[in-house]
């Protein structure tokens, strides 16, 4: 299959569990196993069939789940597979809050960035918290696609609003502890 979702058989298409996607990081095909994927692949090998051209990029693998009161959530790889692939990185971690201190049902979120050692770019993310781990996860798969670096997020704009955001987004503190860290260096 290709990256229009094509298989070997002309006006064939396939999406979903039978379809291998290509990662991001790796470029290694993967199976993706995710409702978030085989929709996407669905639309995409829809377009195509309806004449449009459009490919399926790469993924990031977002992620989250919820076990009690605590969220959990990540992109991409992990250290743990960073280390087995042998893929240089480094991590970048902190923890913030998920809105202001005295606001009524903060929570703690810990944050950690997988980064290239070198050029910064981050590769990966896993997270923790009491709320808003989705939506973080979400917004790092969109600006690791892109390329964003440790310093595009140690400096990001972020909402300050009491009840829903801190003054200082968790995804900054650990991308400014991962530069202090490299600058030790």
């Amino acid at each position: 299959m290709d990256d229009h979702m094509r298989t070997s058989v002309k006006d064939v298409y396939a999406a979903g569990d039978c379809a291998e996607i290509v990662h991001g990081v790796t470029d290694i095909p993967i199976q993706g196993l995710s409702g978030s994927h085989a929709y996407s692949q669905g639309r995409v090998a829809g377009a195509n069939a309806g004449g449009v051209d459009r490919a399926y990029d790469p993924v990031f693998v977002p992620w989250g789940m919820v076990g009690g009161q605590v969220q959990i959530g990540g992109v991409s790889l992990g250290e743990t597979l960073h280390k087995a692939l042998g893929i240089p990185h480094m991590v970048a971690a902190a923890t913030g809050i998920s809105r202001a201190r005295y606001y009524p049902g903060v929570t703690r979120i810990r944050v950690k960035l997988i980064a290239d050692p070198v050029t910064h770019r981050v590769l990966g993310a896993q997270m923790y918290g009491g709320e808003g781990i989705k939506e973080r996860a979400d917004f790092l798969a969109f600006a690791i696609k892109r390329g964003a670096k440790l310093e595009d997020f140690a400096w990001m704009e972020n909402v300050y609003s009491p009840p829903i955001g801190a003054l200082m987004e968790p995804i900054a503190l650990a991308a400014q502890a991962g530069l202090a860290e490299l600058a030790k260096k």
